[in-house]
This record gives structure tokens, sequence and C-alpha cells, in this order.
């Protein structure tokens, strides 16, 4: 890590600091397609897969889900990014804010978790330390999903494990447990229709009446 960067993170971690950039160059990532339509049954999956991944987010770390698309697309927050953000914010209590900001500037979550001066509440967290020990991304981004998981549908270890095998992003992994919840529909067969029927995911929820916004909104509304 740079020195600057490093005199950054310890300015950011003990008082906020007005002026500095929490934006990228990213562009908008808007949906023109967010209904299905049996002539390409594909088009509007990429809605279907954000509008349930952002759902669980929202009710995982009780932030809006209007907060969440304003980051992504008119702040340019990376979706990794924000997702580990709010994971370390929760357990660090460091403003999100803060966070991306030494993102932004240079600083890695490594480099932030490495800091004396960042205090982790409670018992030690798997993920931190995960994140402290320099692991990748996606494995990073898979436990969060599946501790996301575990405490909104209860699941187990082995139907993430099951699941897993099967290659699902963590977006994908998400719905089916949203469309699994919302249909009652086993976790398998869900599987079973987007693998070995080749049905498209946003084909599977209007093969179960449900549009991609309401399988957003059934997540946001559904009762704990």
């Amino acid at each position: 890590m740079k020195q600057t960067t490093f005199f950054l993170l310890l300015a950011l971690l003990c008082i906020p600091v007005p002026g500095l950039s929490t934006t990228s160059t990213s562009g908008c990532h808007c949906f023109r397609n967010r209904t299905f339509d049996p002539t390409d049954r594909y088009n509007a999956d990429d809605y279907l897969l954000t509008t349930t991944y952002n759902a669980l987010i929202a009710v995982s770390f009780d932030i809006s889900k209007r907060q969440i698309v304003m980051k992504k697309m008119k702040g340019g927050t990376n979706g990794d990014d924000l997702l580990i953000g709010l994971y370390v914010s929760t357990r660090t209590s460091t403003p999100l804010d803060i966070l991306l900001s030494i993102r932004d500037n240079g600083g890695s979550w490594q480099d932030i978790l490495q800091a004396p001066n960042l205090k982790e509440k409670g018992t030690a967290d798997t993920v931190l330390s995960a994140i402290r020990s320099g692991a990748k991304t996606e494995e990073i981004t898979r436990m969060i999903t599946d501790n996301m998981l575990c405490s909104k549908y209860n699941c187990s270890r082995q139907d993430l494990d099951d699941l897993q095998k099967n290659n699902l992003s963590d977006k994908e992994t998400g719905l089916v447990f949203a469309l699994n919840k919302q249909t009652g529909t086993p976790l398998k067969k869900i599987v079973e229709m987007y693998r070995q029927q080749k049905m498209s995911w946003s084909e599977i929820a209007h093969h179960f009446k449900l549009s991609p916004a309401e399988v957003g909104k059934n997540i946001l509304g559904e009762s704990e």
C-alpha cells in the first residue's frame, strides 16, 4: 500500500474527511428489460437476478433498496465493494461511506482491516478473517451471501453446499432461495428447471406467475 493511502486510511478511520471522492467513472447499469418476454426468454434475467439480490442485501443490512441502487448507479460503487463494505461496517461500526472512500482512494479491504485503530465487534468473525488473509473477492462475497441466506431463510450448510455443486452465482443462489420461499417449490426442483429443462430464470418466475419485480418486492415484504 502506498504511504499516502496508509495515512489516508488512518485518518479516515478516526474522523470523517470531507471532500474525498466516493464516486467512480463506471457507467449506469440501467435495465431496459424488466418483464418476461417469451420471444426472448433471457431478456429479463439480469434485472431479475439483480433486483432480488439487492432486496436480499437490503433486508440483511437494514438499508433501503433505493440506497443500494443509487450507490451502484449514480455513485458508481462496485457491487462487490458495496456488499463487503456493508458487512465490514456492521462488524466494526465504521461508517460505510468512510470505508468506500478508502477503497476509492486506493486502500484494499485487507489494508482496512489491518489498520490498528479498526475495532471488530464481538467474537472473531470468519469473513473478516478471510479478508485479512487476502482471500479472493469471490470467496468473500460467497461467504457473506451464505450468511445472508442462512439468516433470511434459516437454510442449512448442506442446502448451500448442494446448490454450490451446480456452479450457481451468488445472485442465482439468492434467487433459488427466494423462489423456494415464495412458491414452496423444492430447491432441487428449481435448479432442475434451470439446468435440465433449460428454462431462463425469468421464465421460471413467470411459470410461478411471478414478475421479476414481484420476486424482489416479496423479499422485502416477507415476515421473518
